[in-house]
């Protein structure tokens, strides 16, 4: 892969002409900024003291490449690069190409991965307009049911931060930062608002496991402010507040960049771009220059190809289509948090591949057969709504070559196999019209990670941005708002296993719950399970 040096550009949002918006930009309003104040924003504002909206909630998400509508401004491309044919439909090819995963379609042992996922809550948009998905009358599963077509509405539009591009952006209604404002929610009314199934993120009923996870930095924000209570009880209820969330922020930002993105990325990927926290000292390179909004390319396309990973059960017997919006699963003596949370620590993730669990492309959030959705499809529409330019623009961005045929290897689709290859060939006219998505999300994966290369990329570069534009990042040496070196070390410590430990009443656990422990599956037993009480605690 040759994206490495691109981490280094300041993430400057990518433009239309130097025409101006015809009514006043939402933008320019003025924010006044307390300097000194020492936590952030709940909506993310005053992060960046020269440009206050950075990264704040009702904000565009910013773009890597020029976006690619069919008119150039905002409707959704339906018309192929060389040909005047129609582009594939995205149920069609989520039927044809993003066919049902089996059971047995796990990671290899050696580099297997676990269920777990992390909330990182970059995406939540107001969607207006319909824009319906069609289902051929032929199709395999909705065919008998009398589907004519999904729903799919679009999302919010919005101009760019600065004002001056001449096509259509979308808004993030949650902040962009890694804030766990999945739990705190993005602004103050939220925040005050937050009780049991009730969090920072609207999505958190959508399945038990994010329930699980979601409840899980619920408790632990109620641990350590039990902890500064007894160490602190002349503090205020207020200060408790915004010191234990400062730390349960800060703890969310090292397991994510420490644990997380090396699953992810790969653990020598993730060290040559600079995403692994440091081992000691402080983070140097915040730069109010980069503006850390998250990319349309990342969130609309390269974070989706996780979706390849989702697996049809939630526990052995229990299908994921039962489960969705039932929270109150967590409440059953036999299958509560601790029990949900220990299947998603021991049971491996499908495979990064063409292939998707029907649990998602033909039961979404059903409440019976026939009436779900397909989230393959709604990827697909999805990309289609933001303008996302092609798989192949990606790579070029990404300093990987461009297919220029439908073969399998160099000089055509050299990190896809010779199947997806050709069925890919089946589906388009041209290797510039393979959708952003579809591309990323059937790639090969990178050695010791879970994504293909182009995923990683645009994964990494986002993290980037992410880290470097964060002036609250929890290893700044910034004057009002680091921490000492002595809570630096301990928070070092933080790790998921170290919060499922304390917050669950689960009896043993894998040191790294990101990579898999089953015995046999990793060989030498180097994430073997342990006793609770060998996880290091954060003090």
């Amino acid at each position: 892969m040759n994206f490495f040096s691109l981490h280094q550009g300041t993430g400057t949002p990518v433009v239309g002409n130097d025409a101006t918006s015809a009514t006043a930009c939402p933008y320019d309003d003025v924010i006044t900024c307390d300097a000194t104040y020492k936590y952030r924003s709940f909506d993310g504002s005053c992060n960046n003291l020269n440009n206050p909206f950075f990264g704040r909630k009702d904000t565009p998400f910013e773009r890597l490449l020029t976006p690619e509508y069919e008119d150039g401004i905002e409707d959704i491309r339906v018309t192929p690069h060389k040909s005047s044919d129609t582009l594939i439909g995205p149920r069609q090819l989520s039927t044809e190409y993003h066919q049902a995963s089996a059971a047995a379609n796990l990671q290899l042992p050696v580099e297997a991965h676990c269920n777990v996922v992390i909330m990182t809550g970059t995406l939540d948009t107001t969607t207006v307009g319909c824009a319906p998905i069609p289902v051929p009358v032929t199709d395999p599963f909705f065919g008998s049911f009398g589907r004519l077509c999904l729903n799919f509405a679009r999302a919010l539009p919005d101009t760019d931060i600065l004002c001056d591009d001449t096509y259509r952006q979308q808004r993030n209604r949650v902040t962009h930062f890694l804030d766990a404002s999945t739990v705190y929610g993005s602004d103050k009314a939220t925040a005050d608002s937050l009780r049991t199934f009730s969090d920072g993120d609207g999505r958190v009923n959508q399945n038990p496991m994010l329930v699980s996870m979601h409840t899980i930095f619920l408790r632990e924000h109620n641990r350590v402010a039990r902890e500064l209570k007894s160490l602190n009880p002349s503090w205020t209820t207020k200060g408790l507040y915004q010191e234990s969330r400062r730390i349960v922020i800060a703890e969310y930002q090292h397991i994510v960049y420490g644990e997380y993105l090396s699953a992810l990325l790969s653990i020598p990927v993730a060290a040559l771009l600079g995403l692994l926290p440091k081992f000691f000292g402080y983070y140097n390179n915040y730069d109010p220059e980069v503006n850390p909004a998250v990319r349309n390319e990342f969130v609309a396309a390269a974070y989706r190809s996780g979706h390849s990973t989702i697996d049809s059960t939630i526990s052995p017997g229990e299908l994921l289509k039962n489960h969705f919006f039932e929270p109150s699963t967590i409440y059953d003596a036999s299958k509560g948090i601790d029990f949900l949370v220990s299947n998603l620590v021991q049971n491996q993730q499908q495979t990064m591949d063409r292939l998707k669990t029907d649990q998602v492309t033909n039961h979404l959030f059903q409440f019976s057969d026939g009436d779900g959705g397909d989230l393959a499809a709604t990827n697909i529409q999805r990309g289609r709504d933001h303008g996302l330019p092609s798989y192949n623009d990606m790579r070029e961005l990404c300093g990987l070559p461009r297919a220029t045929s439908f073969n399998a290897g160099p000089g055509g689709l050299e990190h896809h196999t010779a199947d997806s290859a050709n069925r890919l060939n089946s589906l388009y006219t041209d290797p510039d019209d393979i959708e952003a998505w579809t591309g990323m999300s059937s790639e090969m994966r990178i050695t010791g990670g879970v994504f293909g290369p182009t995923a990683a990329c645009i994964t990494a570069l986002q993290f980037d941005y992410l880290k470097r534009g964060d002036r609250f990042y929890y290893e700044n040496d910034l004057p009002g708002t680091k921490f000492t070196t002595a809570q630096l070390k301990q928070l070092r410590r933080a790790s998921l296993a170290r919060l499922i430990c304390d917050n669950t009443g689960i009896n043993s656990i894998q040191k790294f719950v990101f990579w898999d422990t089953f015995p046999g599956r990793v060989p030498g037993g180097w994430n073997d399970l342990v006793p609770v009480k060998e996880c290091l605690e954060v003090n």
